[in-house]
């Protein structure tokens, strides 16, 4: 699985898996702190009706992720080294095994 934030990418052997990345509405903005949404309830409504039923039956997690500030995702004062993450994903699996 490789995982892409700004300019930044990580990989790693998670086995199968699918990730996907939905917005609320149409327009993008619906639940977001800083910015209206400009989509009426009926284009939200219908705009999330477009997910099947079959494909969120499949779905095993469901994650909301705030908006992050440019300025706070690109400052790189608390980055951990590459090393550090890459040891980090390669646990993972052991990780989800232990949790099951």
């Amino acid at each position: 699985m490789t995982a892409r934030v700004a300019s930044q990418t990580v990989a790693g052997n998670l086995g199968s898996g699918c990730v996907l990345r939905l917005h609320g509405c149409p327009c993008g903005f619906y639940g977001d702190p800083q910015k209206e949404c400009t989509c009426s309830p009926s284009m939200v409504a219908r705009y999330q009706r477009r997910i099947s039923g079959p494909l969120l039956d499949r779905m095993d997690l469901f994650v909301e992720v705030p908006r992050v500030e440019y300025e706070k995702l690109m400052d790189n004062s608390s980055a951990e080294e590459s090393a550090q993450t890459r040891q980090r994903l390669l646990q993972l699996p052991e990780k989800v095994a232990m949790a099951i």
